[in-house]
């Protein structure tokens, strides 16, 4: 009888994300997972072997060496929720492989002789153009190919598209628009007379045999066992190197075998494999780069960014915001904060005690829907929305306590149908899931969502840092990578992948969350300079804290903004280098005021702070003389947002924000600050106007 853990396992792979799915391979070698990638892409990828391989035994084993790259990089696709673009231009990859190889068999096998002049070439149809349109598809930027890829050769519709691609609606149609044009003109230069609409849907996805399904998920089954696979898929691969080591003769029944548990999803999948290098492992060279970037004179422009505006403002009643999160596609805006006290409104809002901490969640789209509120334990602070925007998790640690607590709380975010025949809009509900709260692991830390039901955190040992991985729904964890060093502070990228981590001399490095290596390390913080601040006002600036650290991290894990305490130099990094990008100019000695924000791009940054001023010493200062040796007094606070790729400032506010944070795929910042004993939220969009 099969594990019911099993069955709920394959339900989960069929309802999960591309994201999910291969996150969950890459760390558990989660059978079902793959198999479920396999029925999803295997279409695409199929028809793309076929284009390639008129031979039909050539493109199944080609279409096997795809899935076989898959297995071996899983962990290494930069853009998950665009992994059937990424197969595509590995299908074409290996297709090119083995039509050469077929190519040098016949040579090999044709003997020489006088044979008769070829009679002229049938006109070419879209069944002759399959390698010509492979070729040219695969050399659009990667902008244009992507939307091709998804609606063309793929099928979704335009809106499910632009979902995937993070991009507006419009965005996706003009790139669709112009990718068309391109290939419909590098088609012309290689003599294709067919509409570029024709080839195209003679391209589209084809059926995938169950046999062939089986077939491929045991050799992934075999090669992740450690087992042998097929020389000639091996081979595809690898990019036609030369196998070493297979044996033949049982490789074949080991890998059917395992197929018809793997593809079925019956068995349990495997432990994480140990950190050793699998036997004959696919290399990279049998596909391309996973996002390579196209030329630059190819690349749209970015959108420009114009003055900004302030789309909508909302006043809240907390008397202080700690947290502030957007849900991953911008439909929910959650704040953690206190209330300001206990009167009817907010009774009749659910807030019950003076003073508790709150959690509100708004729908920013819809100005007239009424927040969620929910009261929140006392310690506890806001994790964010799972990927799939349905639930909100927040974590309680009781600090200081012999019999603290440390719990996980799931709350539930929804819009009940309209039902008032007068229209009303109705209100956001946020409610406790049913059950009893999670527990949040020991020393855990840095909680961050990966998945619907997935987190990763950092456990911190004496001199030594270990990234792990937990399933919510199963209630079981993992570890992930693991690596040495003592560190004043560590962060996990939004997608999981990188730990940010602070190390002494100012240093900041990087790793790689799934193996634990060291990726880079920044120089050494330069050294701070010997200033003296006025003191005014019965207000000691000597007294402020000058190690605070505030960090602000890009939704694609590509950009951190470091403020790392008074007159340290504020740092915003590019995660794929660990390079410094430049600063605004007038960002010089300066006191950061906590809140920080990069934009779901990185291409916007934003930072609250007050400017440390050069003065005259013999200047009075608040009415009085300035005291021997003071060079610099305090200026006023103020939020600024600036371009990371060039430091050109675009707006700079005066006041003093209680935290800011950008939308996940538009250029808006949502910003809060104080205002008549509540909290004012403004949304101020940076897109340029038409």
């Amino acid at each position: 009888m099969t594990d019911p853990a099993v069955i709920l396992r394959q339900l989960a792979a069929e309802t999960a994300g591309d994201a999910d799915l291969l996150r969950r391979f890459a760390t558990t070698r989660d059978g079902a997972a793959f198999a479920e990638l396999v029925r999803r892409h295997g279409p695409v990828v199929l028809a793309a072997c076929r284009r390639g391989v008129r031979n039909h035994h050539d493109a199944d084993d080609a279409f096997q060496a795809v899935f076989l790259v898959l297995a071996r990089r899983a962990a290494e696709v930069r853009r998950p929720e665009l992994l059937g673009s990424w197969l595509y231009r590995v299908a074409v990859g290996v297709s090119r492989n083995a039509r050469r190889a077929a190519a040098r068999r016949r040579v090999r096998e044709v003997p020489v002789v006088d044979v008769p002049e070829p009679a002229a070439p049938p006109a070419a149809t879209a069944d002759d153009l399959g390698p010509v349109l492979d070729e040219e598809l695969d050399a659009l930027p990667a902008w244009y190919r992507d939307a091709v890829v998804l609606c063309d050769l793929r099928g979704l519709s335009r809106a499910d598209a632009a979902a995937a691609l993070g991009v507006p609606p419009g965005t996706l149609a003009s790139r669709l628009d112009t990718g068309r044009k391109k290939l419909a003109v590098r088609l012309a230069r290689r003599g294709v007379t067919l509409s570029v609409a024709a080839v195209l849907a003679e391209s589209r996805a084809v059926a995938v045999a169950d046999s062939l399904l089986t077939k491929t998920c045991g050799l992934v089954a075999a090669w992740t066992a450690g087992g042998a696979v097929p020389a000639a898929v091996l081979r595809l691969a690898r990019g036609g190197s030369a196998m070493r080591g297979v044996l033949l003769g049982g490789a074949l029944a080991l890998t059917l075998a395992a197929g018809v548990a793997l593809a079925a999803g019956l068995a349990d999948p495997p432990a994480p494999p140990p950190a050793t290098t699998p036997p004959e492992s696919p290399t990279a060279a049998a596909q391309p780069e996973p996002n390579p970037q196209p030329a630059a004179e190819e690349q749209p422009p970015p959108a420009k960014f114009g003055a900004p505006r302030l789309r909508r403002t909302a006043d809240l009643r907390l008397r202080m915001v700690f947290a502030a999160t957007w849900s991953r596609d911008g439909t929910w805006l959650a704040v953690a904060g206190a209330a300001p006290g206990n009167d009817p409104a907010e009774a009749a809002a659910g807030i019950r005690a003076r003073g508790v901490d709150t959690l509100v969640v708004l729908a920013p789209g819809d100005p007239k829907a009424a927040p969620g509120h929910l009261p929140l334990p006392i310690q506890t602070e806001l994790v964010g929305f799972t990927t799939d925007g349905k639930t909100l998790l927040a974590a309680t640690r009781e600090t200081g306590l012999i019999s603290g607590e440390h719990l996980l709380h799931r709350m539930s975010v929804t819009r009940p149908p309209q039902r008032d025949p007068k229209g009303d809009v109705p209100p956001v509900v946020l409610d406790a899931a049913p059950g009893e709260p999670g527990s949040v692991p020991e020393g855990g830390d840095r909680l961050t969502i990966t998945g619907p039901q997935d987190v990763r955190f950092l456990v911190r040992g004496p001199g030594k840092v270990t990234v792990w991985h937990a399933d919510l729904k199963f209630d079981s964890r993992w570890p992930l990578g693991s690596f040495d060093g003592t560190f004043s502070d560590l962060w996990l990228t939004p997608d999981g992948r990188r730990v940010v981590a602070l190390a002494g001399a100012g240093v900041v490095e990087g790793y790689d969350a799934m193996t634990g290596k060291k990726l880079w390390a920044t120089e050494p913080a330069a050294k701070q300079p010997d200033v003296k601040l006025v003191a005014r006002g019965g207000f000691n600036p000597e007294s402020l804290p000058s190690s605070q650290i505030a960090v602000g991290l890009s939704g694609d894990g590509r950009r951190a903004l470091i403020a790392r305490g008074r007159l340290t130099p504020v740092l915003v990094l590019d995660l794929d280098t660990g390079k410094a990008l430049p600063l605004p100019t007038d960002l010089g000695l300066v006191v950061p005021e906590g809140p920080v924000a990069v934009s779901g791009d990185g291409r916007l940054a934003a930072m609250a702070y007050t400017p440390l001023i050069p003065i005259d010493k013999k200047e009075a200062v608040k009415g009085g003389p300035a005291p021997p040796g003071v060079t610099h007094a305090y200026g006023s606070t103020k939020l600024a947002v600036w371009e990371t790729a060039t430091g050109s400032v675009v707006r700079t506010w005066p006041g003093r924000a209680a935290a800011v944070v950008f939308h996940p795929t538009r250029p808006e910042l949502a910003v809060f600050e104080g205002h008549a004993g509540g909290t004012r939220l403004g949304l101020w969009d940076f897109a340029a106007q038409p």
